[in-house]
């Protein structure tokens, strides 16, 4: 996990298994452990790139509960390969899905509490509430 200096998010970088691993949850257990430290350590947020034609990877980080926030375009490097994977052998730049996680509710900073608070009064949502995309209601904030 790397910390970002100018915040108080980190990137959770490469995940990989030793294919004679694979299948024994080993990834899962490394995701639970980098959330778990996140948490421990305060940091408002983790993200992670998914790259767009490796479906795993994005799998991987819906299921430990990451948002997807960003597309990144030609982010992937051209010389990237990934085992069975036909898509990396074209030597083309690919794209990141960029998966975002809250361990921790944020605390609203005071100088945009007013305009927060507006906002959501305007889009008709609940306070400390942000409209989830299947209908559902998920915990934004304390303090709105």
């Amino acid at each position: 996990m790397l910390k970002m200096a100018d915040s108080n998010i980190a990137e959770i970088g490469v995940v990989v298994v030793d294919p004679a691993y694979k299948g024994l949850g080993i990834m899962n257990k490394m995701f639970d452990t980098l959330i778990q430290t996140a948490q421990e350590a305060g940091l408002y947020a983790i993200f992670g790139e998914a790259i767009i034609y490796h479906i795993f990877s994005q799998k991987s980080n819906l299921t430990h509960g990451f948002s997807e926030s960003a597309l990144l375009l030609g982010k992937a490097p051209q010389d990237l390969t990934i085992e069975n994977n036909q898509f990396t052998q074209t030597k083309r730049r690919g794209s990141v899905l960029v998966g975002y996680k809250r361990p921790q509710k944020l605390p609203v900073p005071k100088i945009y509490k007013t305009i927060i608070q507006k906002t959501y009064r305007l889009a008709n949502l609940p306070p400390g509430t942000l409209a989830g995309g299947t209908g559902t209601q998920k915990t934004y904030a304390s303090g709105v």
